[in-house]
């Protein structure tokens, strides 16, 4: 009777001890399962952040040609007026220089 009894002990901890092998077994490969998930998710997410820095760039290129464009036309505009600026204190000055040779003859 104490024969059985151990026998029983003993086929109970063998099956434990497969049981326990078997869990092991899984675990390790949800735990693989898991990191590869995981890897493949962050390659996914560096393939987002690397086209939406490249969306970013463009964005930020188109704004700033808008914004160089409107400077360089703000510019021209300025350069213009001064142009007819120049142009019209030259009249004036030839205006003077005229007047002066005539009044020192």
């Amino acid at each position: 009777m104490i024969e059985e009894h151990l026998n029983r002990i003993r086929a109970t901890e063998d099956e434990s001890r497969s049981r326990l092998a078997a869990a092991e077994a899984e675990a390790a490969e949800l735990v693989e399962k898991a990191r590869a998930s995981g890897m493949q998710h962050l390659d996914e997410v560096r393939t987002e952040c690397g086209e939406l820095e490249r969306s970013l760039m463009a964005a930020a290129r188109r704004n700033a040609d808008g914004r160089i464009g409107a400077l360089r036309a703000e510019s021209a505009k300025k350069l213009a007026a001064l142009a007819v600026l120049a142009h019209k204190n030259q009249e004036k000055a030839l205006e003077i220089i005229v007047k002066e040779f005539h009044e020192g003859v």
